[in-house]
């Protein structure tokens, strides 16, 4: 069987509130969806269980004018509804970046993740069930552009830290530099032979909305 080349585009959730996006991040996400119809042909398309991420993907793909079914996925799901969190950890978490940084917006979280050991196994865990189910969406799609909507900061970018080859979680939380902003995408591509797939790179995908 030949070698195919499988592209994941992975993209972050659209702004939202409680869950619903936005009617910017609505619009965001079809003017997305629609520019990255031209270039490219998306053939399938994988989300977090989580609405926000779902609407994100079908915003998407209305914009490029494509019906797919979207299948879920739990292991892209966000940190907030891990149940293996303990319950007041995100608090603890957001009321150290305030202390430390003023406020607690993504990339204050992400400085703040390496100093709380106390996260650092779930993260780990996190990182590598994210990586594992990413190279699934891979080998279950040989030579396909799939598209695959997920959640930053604890989800996305340790994944991909796991999928370059970091095991630590002083690699796999150095993450403050590499932050995937709402509604963005990091293109990952993996070659897949004889049902099983090899991470290849990951690089960021720049969508041009004017």
């Amino acid at each position: 069987m030949p070698t195919k080349t499988t592209i994941l585009v992975l993209t972050r959730h659209e702004e939202h509130e409680n869950n619903v996006l936005t009617t910017e991040g609505a619009d965001r996400a079809r003017r997305r969806g629609q520019v990255l119809g031209k270039t490219a042909q998306i053939e399938a398309a994988v989300s977090s269980p989580l609405p926000r991420a779902v609407s994100t993907a079908e915003r998407m793909l209305e914009g490029a004018g494509i019906s797919l079914l979207i299948e879920n996925e739990t292991r892209l799901g966000d940190f907030k509804t891990d149940k293996r969190a303990a319950p007041d950890s995100l608090n603890r978490l957001k009321e150290m970046a305030k202390s430390q940084f003023g406020n607690d917006d993504d990339s204050s979280l992400a400085k703040c993740l390496p100093e709380m050991p106390e996260l650092h196994e779930l993260m780990l865990m996190r990182a590598e069930e994210g990586a594992t189910a990413l190279t699934e969406i891979a080998v279950a799609n040989p030579g396909k552009f799939v598209l695959v909507t997920s959640h930053g900061v604890a989800r996305m970018e340790v994944a991909m830290q796991w999928l370059n080859g970091h095991r630590s979680a002083a690699e796999v939380l150095d993450i403050a530099n590499n932050l995937v902003d709402r509604g963005e995408s990091v293109l990952a591509t993996f070659q897949v032979k004889d049902g099983k797939a090899t991470f290849i790179s990951a690089k960021p995908l720049k969508i041009p909305l004017d």
